[in-house]
């Protein structure tokens, strides 16, 4: 028999993650024992920090956590997961964009390619750390080493943003 807390947990899990199919695995992989911390309250977190600082730029699809690992430390916890997300942009007219429109314009062969791509969904990836302390605060750490050697960070989502 499963104890009520998994699947107390597994329900949430589904909630927090759009109904995106979890594997067995990847449930067990994020049971949290200690500190009342929850794999659904790092995926709110990271969630609501790229809706805040994204959604001006583009349309948010989709949010997916991979590779996601846990350890719980003498007065903290220590997460590192990979995240996506999921895009499109804002503007629903590619020939409205100067670049799409200018190519149009000049009768440019990689227009076609240009528009379509500008339409298509599109992805932005990295490896996050988060670490949660005693009082329950997230501070977020980006990799910045270019072949993934722990080269840690401090940084918020709007760090993501070229400006």
């Amino acid at each position: 028999m499963i104890p009520i807390k998994i699947v107390v947990l597994c329900l949430s899990l589904f909630q927090c993650h759009s109904f995106n199919i979890i594997s067995d695995l990847h449930i067990k992989n994020m049971i949290i024992a200690q500190n009342n911390i929850t794999y659904c309250e790092i995926y709110d977190y990271i969630r609501n920090e790229s809706i805040k600082t994204f959604s001006d730029y583009y349309e948010l699809d989709n949010f997916k956590i991979s590779n996601y690992t846990e350890q719980i430390k003498q007065n903290h916890v220590e997460v590192i997961l990979d995240y996506t997300i999921f895009y499109h942009n804002i503007e629903k007219n590619p020939d409205n964009i100067a670049y799409i429109r200018e190519a149009k314009e000049r009768d440019d062969s990689s227009y076609q390619s240009l528009y379509q791509e500008y339409l298509e969904q599109k992805e932005m990836n990295m490896q996050i750390k988060i670490i949660i302390d005693e009082n329950h605060n997230f501070s977020m750490y980006m990799d910045r080493s270019p072949h993934g050697e722990g080269d840690w960070t401090s940084f918020e989502m709007k760090d993501c943003i070229i400006k």
